[in-house]
């Protein structure tokens, strides 16, 4: 028996739901958009829901940090947003094959003195 309750806690810890996205995380993306000519249909799915984590291209950790921004191939014009810097837990981007120009910086990173 005690093999049974521990499969259930399993169970019910996979399928928990994660957490939504931050305000913050949302915000920042919207910036993004913002700055875009040319947003290849982002924004019709992007502001169709609410919650960041299940936009197109977007993958968030369980505390509802943005970790992916996977928009490659996109059609995406115009400037990169500096408020990607602001993603604090992006692990990986990918904006390739779209026609972007501009720079960003993080915003948590400091120069090493």
């Amino acid at each position: 028996m005690p093999s049974l309750g521990l499969a259930l806690m399993l169970l019910a810890s996979l399928i928990s739901p994660t957490s939504s996205c931050t305000d913050h995380e949302k915000s920042s993306l919207l910036q993004l958009l913002a700055g875009l000519s040319r947003d290849g249909g982002l924004a019709a799915s992007w502001r169709s829901n609410t919650d960041c984590c299940t936009w197109e291209g977007i993958t968030c950790n369980q505390d509802g940090k943005v970790t992916d921004v996977s928009l490659a191939s996109q059609g995406l014009e115009g400037s990169i947003s500096l408020s990607l810097g602001k993603l604090t837990g992006l692990l990986r981007l990918n904006l390739s094959r779209n026609s972007l120009s501009g720079a960003f910086r993080w915003s948590w990173c400091r120069p090493a003195a």
